[in-house]
């Protein structure tokens, strides 16, 4: 598991990988990268398992920025915020971070939240194990979870929708330029409902019957439907709504909910 610290406090940044270390197992093999300021993280940016950072260090971006410029990097980072600041809960929760982590206050409900992020790192480590293969253009790609926004049912198979990042991968987009959004979608001989048998154990869950989303995709969720990465709308179903917000609310922890 490699672990990015960011903090301009070195006294802080050892605590907290004390803490950390009380919260992992052998098996883990953590490995932790300190940066002390959001220019020398976003300077030596890389996919880290997952990320800690402080709301607030002298001269540089607050952490709300920082998360910005990270999620551009990297749309399924996982984020927790570090910090002995009180900050505004509408700005927190737009920058989406997994964990609200206060300093010296380590209780065990802060210790439960340490834990939980951890866990979830080690969820996703393993998620980016998995693939799926689809093949387009007489290829065959091995499809990342992580880079599937949702799935679509079509009259024959079915159709995902990527990521960006995603896109690129498998080659959909030739140019660096504004793309349509049928360019970030791949066909699949596949049919969805056979996708959500395989994947409903990696947070593929039903928005409406003509659909599957992902996740930890999901950037907000409003009314009646869900904001994803990208911008991407999608409506939920009256008939899945509680189902859905029940597991969605999962996900995002009790504290989160609370927020909402």
């Amino acid at each position: 598991m490699e672990i990015a610290i960011c903090d301009d406090c070195l006294s802080d940044i050892q605590e907290l990988k004390k803490l950390i270390r009380k919260c992992t197992k052998n098996s883990d093999h953590v490995h932790f990268f300190e940066f002390h300021s959001g220019k020398d993280l976003m300077d030596g940016f890389r996919k880290f398992s997952v990320f800690f950072l402080d709301i607030y260090m002298e001269g540089e971006m607050e952490g709300v920025e920082l998360v910005e410029q990270i999620r551009k990097r990297d749309s399924d980072a996982l984020i927790a915020f570090y910090t002995a600041h009180q900050y505004p809960v509408s700005r927190i929760v737009r920058a989406k971070p997994f964990a609200y982590l206060v300093k010296d206050s380590v209780s065990a409900d802060f210790m439960a939240d340490l834990r939980m992020t951890l866990e979830e790192a080690r969820k996703k480590e393993k998620d980016r194990a998995v693939v799926i293969p689809v093949s387009h253009d007489g290829v065959t790609h091995a499809i990342q979870l992580s880079d599937i926004i949702f799935i679509m049912r079509e009259r024959t198979g079915s159709r995902i929708y990527l990521t960006r990042e995603g896109a690129e991968k498998v080659g959909l987009l030739r140019d660096a330029g504004n793309c349509e959004e049928k360019e970030l979608s791949i066909k699949s001989r596949v049919g969805m409902e056979e996708y959500y048998n395989e994947l409903k154990d990696y947070g593929f869950l039903y928005a409406k019957v003509s659909y599957i989303i992902n996740i930890r995709h999901i950037i907000t969720r409003e009314k009646s439907l869900v904001v994803m990465s990208g911008g991407i709308k999608l409506t939920v179903s009256r008939s899945r709504k509680k189902a859905f917000d029940d597991q969605l609310m999962s996900y995002w922890g009790q504290q989160r909910k609370e927020e909402m």
